[in-house]
């Protein structure tokens, strides 16, 4: 989640933000009557300026609109690290921020309040995040525009295709994968000239993702299964037709794009990656790190003080370890607890198959309890699926990808089974929780099913909330 690749993240907009950034504004002169009218403009002029920025927004970012079953932009990518996209996406958040400035802030109250809070808060801090070049690092092994096309194009993700539109609308996106591949090779190229580079562990991960997209059987190809898959109602002249215009995309623009990018990283681009992993070791990367652990916290905490929330964290969390130690008469200290954890064969499933099912099965039992402790539930179904064999390798453990907000594309959990013996039992239930039910479905679902907020605090996200 993100999330979710760059120039594609929305925010969550559920809670106050932090940080200090909007200064207490005077209270309004004027009869009470008068008052009470102007508030009851400002709030009508922030809504339509919300909903008019999302509706501008879905321009920009299509699959965006996509991923919320909007199907006006199916047949288009953003090409969001390109300079044309950038300098106009920097211009449209500079207008908004502008305009609702240029409401009075003391006027408005309750959700209103937070809207504006929000919404200006997300407008100032996108701002800021484009002032940093991450445009000149586009791909690594989790996100990356390759990874997530193949998931478009594989038939089974956001993208729908259940009629002709729908693969008209793919055939098109595809055109405009081969031109965003090649930005990302221009932008990593300038990135290598001023060493703004990808740390070499992270791009070694890259090299198999992409070369599971180099097929020389088109019919093999990934991006062939919506052929294989196409539906009954297809007329012959149209099954004929989209089968050929598939192999003649999929040999002349796909692959060839992936094996541009392919080439690229292992011929140019590995020789000049970075050995280190922190961005310090970037130009200007300590101020563009705390700038992240800003944007990403809503919080005025520096790097050094989250990183001490975390080793203090450790500390508890070792402690409680202990306790299950004593618990279960464990004898020996700490590290041999770990050893004890990660090597005994009673923690771990002997094939993929079986991870899959343990998660279904938990799936049923969590949800039988879910009615006591929740009132409120989900309209999306959910399923669990296992991570798909080109991203698996160095996918996480696990992913929720959410469904749309009317239920016609379900929720998905993704569990990773890549190298089963290191995918422990006892992670299980917690991996689960988190990202699956209660965690990111209850979560994600059930807010964006809140139609009476406005459409950008719906379908967008603060990381700190999200995954907190």
């Amino acid at each position: 989640m993100k999330a979710l690749i760059p120039g594609l993240t929305a925010l969550l907009f559920l809670t106050a933000c932090g940080g200090g950034e909007t200064a207490a504004t005077p209270q309004p002169a004027g009869s009470s009557e008068t008052r009470q009218e102007r508030a009851g403009e400002a709030s009508a002029e922030l809504n339509a300026l919300v909903e008019e920025y999302f509706e501008r927004d879905l321009e920009f970012n299509p699959l965006l609109a996509t991923s919320i079953g909007d199907d006006r932009y199916n047949d288009r990518l953003a090409n969001s690290i390109g300079p044309g996209y950038r300098e106009a996406y920097e211009a449209f958040n500079r207008d908004y921020l502008d305009r609702v400035l240029a409401i009075e802030a003391a006027l408005l109250q309750g959700q209103d309040r937070l809207t504006y809070d929000t919404f200006r808060y997300s407008r100032e801090m996108e701002l800021k995040d484009m002032k940093f070049p991450s445009h000149l690092q586009p791909i690594n092994q989790f996100y990356s525009i390759g990874n997530t096309f193949a998931q478009l194009g594989s038939g089974t993700s956001v993208h729908p295709f259940e009629t002709v539109d729908d693969y008209e609308d793919f055939l098109s996106r595809a055109e405009d994968f081969s031109v965003i591949m090649d930005q990302a090779i221009a932008n990593m190229k300038i990135g290598m000239e001023k060493g703004i580079v990808q740390p070499r562990v992270l791009m070694e991960k890259v090299l198999p993702q992409l070369e599971a997209q180099i097929t020389a059987n088109v019919e093999e190809s990934l991006f062939y299964n919506p052929i294989k898959n196409m539906p009954e109602a297809f007329g012959e002249a149209d099954r004929e037709r989209l089968a050929q215009a598939y192999r003649q995309s999929i040999a002349e623009t796909i692959v060839p794009a992936y094996r541009r990018m392919h080439e690229f990283i292992e011929d140019e681009y590995l020789a000049a990656a970075r050995d280190s992993v922190g961005m310090l070791d970037l130009p200007g990367g300590e101020e563009w790190y705390a700038f992240l652990v800003r944007l990403r916290t809503t919080t005025d905490l520096t790097p050094q003080e989250v990183h001490q929330i975390g080793l203090d964290e450790v500390a508890r969390i070792h402690e409680e370890m202990h306790s299950v130690m004593d618990e279960v008469n464990f004898e020996g200290d700490l590290d041999e607890f770990f050893e004890f954890l990660n090597t005994d064969e009673r923690f771990y499933y002997d094939e993929p198959e079986q991870l899959i099912q343990g998660y279904r099965d938990m799936a049923d039992r969590i949800e039988s309890l879910a009615p006591e402790l929740f009132d409120i539930f989900p309209k999306a179904d959910f399923e669990v699926r296992a991570v798909e064999p080109f991203r698996e390798r160095s996918a996480s453990g696990g992913q929720y990808r959410r469904g749309t907000p009317d239920g016609s594309r379900p929720g998905v959990f993704f569990a990773n089974t890549y190298d089963i013996k290191a995918r422990p039992k006892w992670a299980m239930e917690s991996l689960f929780l988190h990202e699956a039910i209660p965690g990111h479905h209850f979560q994600l679902s059930i807010q964006q099913e809140i139609e009476d907020l406005p459409s950008f605090r719906r379908f967008g996200g603060y990381t700190a909330f999200t995954e907190g």
